[in-house]
């Protein structure tokens, strides 16, 4: 397995992948969250809102 990472700001190229991947988040369990350190309420919401603003434009 290769995994990646690119900055959150890349995703501004590609309105779309944002909005796949805020629906991604929001379908997660709790356990999902938790594995991928995202289960802090305001951390997920800030993400999410970061997220929204890039498809929204």
């Amino acid at each position: 397995v290769k995994t990646m990472a690119d900055p959150m700001h890349s995703l501004e190229k590609v309105p779309a992948a944002a909005a796949c991947l805020a629906a991604s988040i929001r379908g997660m369990s709790p356990a999902m969250c938790a594995y991928k350190g995202i289960q802090d309420e305001p951390t997920r919401d800030a993400v999410l809102s970061y997220l929204d603003s890039i498809h929204a434009e």
